[in-house]
């Protein structure tokens, strides 16, 4: 292991010795380098003087220049090479005789031949000759460097004639230091082995029991409670051991506790859990049957008051007598009164609306259609939608800004509506007086929407709860209390699935602004809605015109409910719209009346009109009946019903899903249009690239009764369904998935209920086998 504590220490400790040896050695070296230069210099100098007193005993005389020759005495020095030689057999040093600056007798030798004749340096001629001076130094002579010694020669007048060198070989400096270095470095080689040996067998003895104590660490980490720890040594490190082991038993009884406490808690935690799927599970079941239990009977209140407040206006009131002033004073009474359960009805629908919405977003069950949106387009409609709230105040006006060309939002067109109705609404509430402002602008990649009106305002510290749950505006015990206090909290769930943000600026006093983002989206192409097409939400306002059936025959509509007052208010509406009503209290019943008409050639209906909720059979099972049987497909199926599952409607082909109370005029328009549509659900679009399939095809459901528009190009396809609005399509899928007809016609209003059909192109091996 590289990175345990002995090779820590090896490492450690080897870096040291080195950097120690290199520092010693420098140091050393450099010491020694020093003595050797002294012993050197002063080498030269004893033999320089040797070799003068060997001289004058030899050679005696003095100095003197004949005839431009250097003698001693009698003895001529120019190229006598007897005595140099003598020199350096004595010392064994070089030796050399200048006359002047030039060498005349040497032991130097270059390529063979006595170096005479050549000159002393500049430096050396200026000291020696020039000042006297004796000069001592290092001279780099045939590529060997020397110790100098050069002194004048002086004749007997004391001028100096030339130069007597002395020069010893300095390779024996280098030697001494070369030595000195390997036994240094042996030395302190030896001593790095002796100091790794101690290291080693002292890290052993602590290693080794840190070695057993990490195994125990690793053990215990990894749940093993039971090993006792056992540590040989009396350091330390066998007290920390000891602590070690009495941590480890006191953790297994602490672990034994605490499993058994986990266990408890854990049993608790399941029961509480499983109490509150079930408590959950009650509410929501409790939600749905209240609302089922609340919306079918308010659906018959409000029902049944408008259709007393209409004979009332339309029949009765017209014959009595005006001039009675009690009686004129009791019909105004009535009517009044009439508008009270009216208003309060919409009110208490709005109210479980808003419970309902609310239990659906926190539980993530809302069922979120997101397509391409025009804000403008939902300014304007919500304004249309909100006239009635606002137009009973003279002094109140509603206008709307927006700014330069807003590009497109992709979002759930029904829910930005209610959000934008709830915004007005609230401003219409709290402004006698003024203006509400709807204003609308792009800024970099979102779109801003803001509700401005000149109310009362919001105090500061109601804004900062205004989004909360159950809140609301002023004190609920001296102030009645304007609405739920869901509103708001409902409109800020919506904002922020939609990738938006909502937020608040008021002044008590001078009024409110409500403010919220939503994500731009140049790509989207915005929904154009089909003629006479109104928004879901319209059915609270009555803001859709009612519609009278095409003249001709009377059609025929089968009621399904089992509430009798539903059936009963039903039938007046629609009988009173000029349609031929058949009842049925629940699925079963109304399959018999269905399947005998057609087996006995009785009276078909020409449209059905279902709730979900109901014995034996649900509407969602009745509607999938129907609209899986050749024979029943064609009828249109309008769901009236107090749940809210359109997902799960469009899935089976439920033609339209309302709730209950429902708007009768809305209600009127939908069977009006649907009932307009004819056979169109017999009309089939045939797409087929092969040209054998496409005639059979063709031949096959015309033979049946179908009206069939046949062709090979994708693109007239798409035209052609357009057009002609059929009730099937049937398209090859390799060309279904080139063309992309499907993502084409989807997001086309009035195809929502449009039956696609996939034909899978069979291989040659699939046509044979």
């Amino acid at each position: 292991m590289p990175h345990s504590i002995r090779w820590r220490f090896i490492t450690f400790i080897s870096l040291a010795v080195i950097l120690g040896c290199l520092i010693t050695a420098l140091w050393t070296t450099y010491q020694i380098r020093q003595e050797t230069e002294l012993v050197a210099v002063e080498k030269v100098k004893t033999d320089s003087t040797l070799a003068a007193t060997l001289l004058d005993s030899r050679f005696p005389g003095s100095w003197q220049v004949r005839n431009g020759k250097l003698y001693k005495g009698d003895t001529l020095i120019n190229e006598n090479f007897f005595f140099v030689d003598e020199v350096e057999q004595q010392t064994g040093d070089t030796c050399s005789i200048f006359l002047g600056d030039t060498r005349v007798a040497t032991t130097i030798a270059r390529d063979g031949k006595r170096a005479v004749g050549t000159k002393v340096s500049p430096e050396v001629a200026q000291v020696v000759l020039g000042d006297g001076r004796e000069f001592v130094g290092e001279a780099n002579v045939v590529g060997i460097k020397y110790q100098t010694v050069y002194r004048p020669l002086k004749n007997d007048s004391g001028q100096i004639i030339g130069i007597w060198y002395v020069g010893a070989n300095k390779g024996f400096v280098d030697t001494i230091m070369q030595d000195t270095l390997r036994h240094v470095g042996l030395a302190f080689f030896m001593g790095w082995l002796v100091i790794v040996s101690v290291v080693w067998f002292l890290t052993t003895s602590l290693t080794q029991p840190l070695a057993s104590l990490g195994k125990a660490a690793n053990r215990l980490a990894a749940g093993d409670l039971d090993t006792e720890i056992v540590i040989h040594t009396k350091d330390e490190i066998a007290f920390l051991a000891q602590a070690f082991d009495q941590m480890r038993k006191k953790l297994r009884i602490n672990n034994h506790n605490l499993e058994s406490l986990v266990n408890e808690r854990t049993l608790e935690l399941q029961q509480a859990y499983a109490e509150l799927k079930q408590l959950d599970e009650l509410k929501s079941s409790f939600l749905s049957t209240v609302s089922h239990e609340l919306r079918t009977p308010l659906t018959s209140v409000l029902g049944f008051a408008k259709i007393i407040q209409k004979k009332l206006n339309e029949v009765i009131f017209p014959q009595v007598p005006a001039d009675d002033r009690r009686t004129v004073k009791t019909m105004q009474q009535i009517t009044s009164n009439i508008d009270i359960i009216v208003t309060e009805g919409e009110r208490l629908t709005n109210l479980i609306n808003d419970v309902l919405d609310l239990a659906k977003m926190e539980s993530g069950k809302v069922e979120w259609k997101t397509e391409a949106l025009s804000l403008p387009d939902l300014i304007e409609r919500a304004i249309k939608n909100s006239e009635s709230l606002w137009s009973s105040k003279p002094n109140l006006t509603v206008t709307v800004d927006i700014s330069g060309k807003l590009p497109p939002v992709m979002g759930d067109h029904d829910r930005l509506l209610q959000v934008m109705l709830n915004l007005i609404s609230n401003a219409v509430k709290f402004t006698e007086a003024g203006s509400i402002v709807c204003r609308a602008k792009h800024t970099e990649n979102q779109i801003i929407v803001s509700v401005t009106d000149t109310g009362s305002g919001i105090a500061p510290e109601a804004q900062a709860i205004i989004f909360e749950k159950f809140k609301q505006i002023g004190d609920t015990l001296t102030e009645k209390p304007k609405g739920t206090g869901l509103g708001l909290p409902i409109c800020k769930q919506i904002i922020e699935h939609h990738g938006g943000k909502i937020w608040l600026k008021s002044k008590p006093g001078v009024g409110s602004s409500f403010f919220f983002t939503l994500p731009a989206s140049a790509q989207a192409v915005p929904a154009i809605a089909s003629p006479g097409e109104e928004a879901p939400s319209e059915q609270a306002n009555g803001s859709a015109p009612a519609v009278k059936p095409t003249p001709g025959k009377t059609k025929t509509i089968l009621i399904v409910d089992d509430d009798s007052s539903i059936r009963a208010l039903l039938a007046q509406e629609l009988e009173g719209a000029g349609y031929q009503v058949i009842e049925a209290a629940d699925g079963l019943h109304a399959l018999d009346i269905v399947y005998n008409a057609i087996k006995y050639q009785g009276l078909i209906p020409d449209l059905i009109v279902l709730d979900v909720m109901m014995p034996k059979m649900s509407g969602f099972d009745v509607a999938a009946a129907f609209k899986t049987n050749p024979d029943t497909m064609h009828i249109p199926i309008v769901i009236l019903s107090a749940m809210e599952n359109q997902r799960r409607s469009s899935l089976i082909g439920v033609d339209r899903y309302l709730t209950k109370p429902v708007n009768m005029d809305l209600l009127l328009q939908e069977i009006t249009a649907l009932i307009a549509l004819g056979n169109s659900y017999k009309n089939i679009v045939v797409v087929n690239d092969d040209q054998a399939t496409l005639k059979h095809l063709t031949a096959a459901f015309t033979a049946n009764g179908f009206a069939v528009c046949s062709t090979a190009d994708s693109h007239e396809s798409i035209l052609k369904a357009m057009a002609e609005k059929p009730g099937v399509i049937i398209i090859g899928s390799l060309l279904a998935e080139q063309c992309g007809i499907f993502q084409s016609l989807r997001q086309e209003k009035g195809f929502e209920n449009v039956h696609f059909f996939l034909l899978a192109k069979l291989t040659a091996k699939e046509n044979t086998g």
